[in-house]
């Protein structure tokens, strides 16, 4: 994901105060704050990203942008060694569905 829209996607979900401990703690752990914060939520999330690049190996890693429905099915399934499915569409979800707080994905068309 680029970091700009996780950072509006990111923004959008603290501006909702938790009371809730272990999502503070959550937060506070992989961000260094449990709150948002301008500086250290995006480096953290550039910090975790370049992580992850330096230690998976390559061939063990699959970076693709689930958002855009060209890199779904057709970057997936290659990369695990599987047929791509003609009867299933890949999993999307709109995120910001205001009636739907959480949801089930299944596969199914």
């Amino acid at each position: 994901r680029h970091l700009m829209p996780w950072i509006t996607s990111a923004r959008r979900q603290f501006k909702t105060r938790t009371q809730s401990e272990d999502l503070l703690l959550n937060r506070n752990g992989a961000y260094r704050a449990a709150h948002w914060h301008d500086h250290l939520y995006p480096k953290s999330f550039i910090d975790h990203y370049k992580d992850v690049l330096r230690t998976v190996p390559c061939c063990q890693l699959l970076v693709m942008n689930i958002v855009e429905k060209n890199e779904a099915w057709d970057k997936l399934c290659p990369f695990l060694g599987m047929p791509i499915p003609k009867d299933h569409l890949f999993p999307f979800v709109n995120p910001r569905d205001a009636n739907t707080r959480y949801r089930t994905v299944g596969t199914d068309a």
